[in-house]
């Protein structure tokens, strides 16, 4: 989630994100956009993601990268009903309920919150 949100990404693009498109630099992130809803074409571009000092998008993708591993494919793995990861890319509705479920715990109505763009 911080890096959807430090990057104002969609929901979309977040789970589009391949490992190949995310390069680790000493001033944070680049990350290549394949394709967006401004973007049917698909030119792609590159933003940079600062690494910031409240949302920390970059420490915490590393602390992600060490459980996902450094195999190709998407950034983001589903997990199964059993809570296992699988290789399969995650959904942009599991973003959706991921942060309705949060919203709830601070105490806001899950409802109200959409989640269609993180930014």
């Amino acid at each position: 989630m911080a890096l959807g949100l430090a990057a104002a990404l969609r929901r979309s693009e977040l789970v589009a994100l391949q490992l190949a498109d995310l390069e680790l630099v000493r001033e944070g992130l680049k990350l290549t956009i394949r394709h967006s809803k401004t973007d049917q074409e698909g030119a792609g571009q590159v933003i940079a993601v600062p690494s910031g000092k409240v949302l920390k998008p970059g420490p915490r993708l590393n602390e992600w990268l060490s459980v996902r591993g450094g195999e190709a494919g998407p950034l983001f793995y589903r997990t199964d009903a059993q809570g296992m990861m699988t290789k399969e890319p995650m959904s942009d509705r599991s973003v959706a309920r991921l942060i309705q479920r949060y919203a709830e715990k601070v105490g806001l109505d899950p409802a109200a919150v959409g989640a269609h763009s993180l930014g």
